[in-house]
């Protein structure tokens, strides 16, 4: 039995979840958003405005 209440629990597991992992599934993700602001970038101005903007968000990563 977990000595703490069921929200405290979760919490506790959410906090569990380890940086390698969070790091693995972001690697595997950043190609498939590169591939998205590229076919964005071939549509419309409007749409490069919001692949800039994604572009500038990921370089932050």
């Amino acid at each position: 039995k977990i000595p703490v209440s069921d929200t405290q629990a979760y919490q506790q597991f959410g906090n569990s979840v380890p940086v390698k992992v969070i790091e693995a599934i972001a690697k595997e993700m950043l190609p498939h958003l590169y591939e998205y602001i590229r076919c964005i970038f071939q549509q419309c101005d409007l749409m490069k405005t919001r692949a800039v903007k994604l572009s500038l968000f990921l370089n932050l990563i």
